[in-house]
């Protein structure tokens, strides 16, 4: 399966917008992955070798009494999986709005897939009228790019 991968963002009002346009790819239907950045954070600082020590005791007290998270729980907030497509204007249309997020860089995989049973699907879901949500595209400055 082909795909491609964008840099975006999600912003305060929880819109995704693309850094690069997808106007030279032909119109098609896509699955999508939105990863979430480790970077977003400006302010982010590295943590101490005591405090590090202190989460892991903390961790194994937590796990002591029981208290433990699965791992599929914990990866449920790296990604967001989704459909949508590619139109005619080269813009993203997602078929559902995005989960609510913090304001964060991302990065869009679009997968290209060519499955029937997806397209009956997409089918389906235009004919209950479901309102469609478009990923934006930020123009940058060259000193970004």
């Amino acid at each position: 399966m082909r795909y491609i991968e964008v840099p975006g963002e999600i912003d305060a009002n929880n819109r995704l917008i693309l850094y690069e346009s997808l106007k030279e790819i032909k119109p098609q239907q896509v699955e999508i992955d939105i990863i979430f950045s480790d970077d977003d954070s400006e302010d982010y600082r590295e943590p101490t070798k005591a405090e590090i020590i202190a989460d892991i005791v903390e961790s194994l007290r937590e796990y002591s009494r029981g208290e433990c998270t699965p791992i599929s729980e914990m990866w449920d907030d790296i990604k967001i999986k989704t459909t949508g497509e590619i139109n005619e204007e080269g813009q993203l249309i997602l078929d559902r709005p995005l989960q609510e997020t913090k304001p964060q860089y991302v990065d869009v995989v679009m997968w290209f897939i060519k499955d029937d049973k997806l397209v009956r699907k997409l089918d389906e879901f235009e004919e209950n009228n479901y309102e469609k949500h478009i990923a934006l595209v930020k123009e940058l400055s060259e000193s970004r790019r």
